[in-house]
């Protein structure tokens, strides 16, 4: 019998989630944490993992994995020099020179581009702030 391996944690984006109280971006984290699967267990009301499915079949743990911890949805999501972030700064990897800012540019570039999508989702907000710092719309 094989081991299903996980990953200690995952970064989700769906555009377009089985369930409307999944987060559209969202953090899973897999590991077991007794105080908070218990709280998983007692609750009849959990939205995105209804109640029948959280049964103590031995043949599928449950832990933190079943969290969905919300990320700042579509537009505000964690990209993913966020998480080379957090692997290289957290876990110590191996890095060459130039990692740091080679992460910033890209970061920099996806806020751009989530912004301009932002503002293409709500372009009276832009307006108005564009209007409140005196600028030409």
């Amino acid at each position: 019998m094989s081991k299903r391996s996980e990953p200690f944690f995952r970064y989700d984006y769906m555009a377009h989630p089985a369930s409307a109280n999944v987060p559209t971006s969202h953090l899973q984290v897999y590991g077991h944490r007794d105080d908070l699967l218990h709280a998983l267990y007692v609750s009849d009301k959990a939205r995105s993992q209804p109640s029948r499915k959280k049964d103590l079949d031995p043949a599928s743990p449950r832990g933190l994995h079943m969290i969905h911890f919300p990320l700042g949805g579509m537009r505000f999501r964690p990209c993913l020099e966020d998480v080379l972030e957090l692997i290289v700064k957290e876990f110590g990897i191996d890095t060459v020179d130039g990692w740091s800012d080679a992460l910033v540019e890209g970061r920099i570039a996806w806020r751009h581009i989530q912004l301009a999508s932002a503002i293409r989702d709500d372009p009276d907000t832009a307006r108005n702030a564009l209007d409140a710092l005196g600028a030409d719309s």
